[in-house]
């Protein structure tokens, strides 16, 4: 990857490693695009999202869906599973990562996570418009805010 490849239609800027690895150990980037957005990126998606030709968010979509799609369906073949089974496959999946999203919101909400319950939050519906305006001011939510309007 280097400045001046392209990352769908937007192009490559400026590119930092950062100290986060992946649980794989893999390195973590960070871009920043000619749109003016950041954009994190790991090495494993430098293979199918970076390009010397400008492309659609469309055809970046499927070169980074293909790969991994290929990789599920191996797994799903070596564990023998049933097709009936995909579906509550790809729900549990749904909930994990819908778990992790609340317990990292809880965490950003409260500064930890010791008031997080699984299934407690969804993402924010409790929280007010205040505390989120708090949040993109001020970086931070104030902590003695409570988690509802009164």
């Amino acid at each position: 990857m280097s400045v001046g490849q392209f990352i769908g239609p937007v192009k490559i800027e400026e590119i930092n490693e950062m100290e986060y690895k992946t649980p794989a150990g893999q390195v973590v980037y960070k871009v920043l695009c000619d749109d003016g957005r950041v954009r994190i990126i790991t090495e494993k998606q430098i293979e199918t999202s970076v390009t010397d030709e400008v492309s659609d968010w469309t055809s970046l979509r499927e070169r980074r869906m293909f790969p991994l799609a290929e990789k599920v369906l191996a797994m799903m073949l070596e564990y023998n599973m049933a097709v009936g089974d995909m579906e509550h496959l790809f729900l549990t999946v749904g909930r994990s990562v819908d778990e992790s999203f609340n317990q990292a919101a809880s965490i950003l909400w409260h500064g930890d996570d010791t008031n997080y319950t699984p299934g407690s939050e969804t993402n924010g519906d409790e929280r007010v418009f205040v505390q989120a305006d708090k949040v993109l001011k001020n970086g931070t939510p104030d902590k003695t805010d409570g988690p509802t309007a009164a």
